[in-house]
């Protein structure tokens, strides 16, 4: 890896001043302009993540992480399930999450709907409140299983599509797997430019090292990226046979952010 994310961004003032806030908001101990500029101009990006991972560790936030991080997962989950149960019939439908990562979503889910989840993590943070762990499989991050032989009534994808490294076959088997009338729904990067993959490429990396006691060097140096932007996303499912289709609110609809996230819903006719 050197992907050099920070020698990209510090040439650009306004996601510089970006990278800054995130180090800040979470209490990383504030580093000097002009120490984080010869970080940058004399180190590798590995070496500057483990040098924030090393100074994250000795942060007073560093000590309630635990109980931060189940805040930031059930708050998370609650989003993603007031989302859908206020836009879309719940009742007793089959879902799907794609890529999950807590087991408080599906619970949450669970009450009205049969939900369950696949991801190619063994590793998975299944959350405090986690019921069932039976209706999680690992899959290969490209056939969709079913559960039960049944189809999915609706499928779920959040932030997990610009991990897909054979995006068509992978979004081809979710086409395959969903019901007719069903809908599929995602979050997504619209990454168009240089700037804003590698401010993406920098979340990557300063969660993985914010979210682990002992630095995942393999993390880093096995990283790698699919982004697609919006235009092209939406070709490769109409592609596919998905129907974009207009349930959402307009506000989460277009991108937004530094991180250029949005939310879309297609459906299969």
């Amino acid at each position: 890896m050197d992907k050099q994310i920070f020698k990209t961004l510090f040439s650009n003032k306004n996601f510089f001043n970006k990278i800054i806030f995130m180090l800040n908001q979470n209490n990383i101990k504030p580093i000097k302009y002009s120490i984080l500029k010869k970080l940058i101009l004399n180190h590798s990006d590995i070496e500057i993540f483990l040098f924030l991972h090393n100074r994250f560790k000795k942060s007073n936030r560093y000590k309630n992480y635990i109980s931060l991080k189940k805040n930031l997962f059930n708050t998370g989950s609650l989003n993603k399930y007031n989302l859908l149960n206020n836009n879309f019939d719940l009742q007793n439908k089959i879902i799907l999450d794609v890529g999950t990562e807590d087991g408080y979503f599906l619970d949450l889910l669970n009450t009205k709907s049969i939900a369950y989840g696949i991801n190619i993590k063994t590793d998975l943070y299944l959350g405090y409140d986690y019921i069932d762990k039976s209706n999680i499989k690992i899959y290969d991050g490209i056939n969709i299983p079913l559960f039960n032989n049944k189809k999915y009534d609706i499928i779920t994808c959040f932030m997990v599509i610009h991990h897909m490294s054979n995006k068509e076959k992978t979004l081809q088997s979710i086409y395959n797997s969903l019901n007719l009338n069903g809908y599929f729904i995602f979050k997504e990067h619209d990454i168009d430019n240089i700037l804003t993959k590698k401010y993406v490429d920098f979340l990557h990396f300063f969660y993985e090292l914010i979210e682990n006691d002992i630095f995942n060097y393999k993390y880093y140096l096995n990283y790698d990226e699919y982004y697609i932007s919006k235009s092209d996303l939406h070709k490769l499912l109409s592609d596919i046979g998905f129907i974009k289709v207009d349930i959402l609110p307009m506000n989460i609809s277009s991108p937004y952010g530094s991180s250029r996230s949005y939310y879309s819903c297609y459906t299969k006719y």
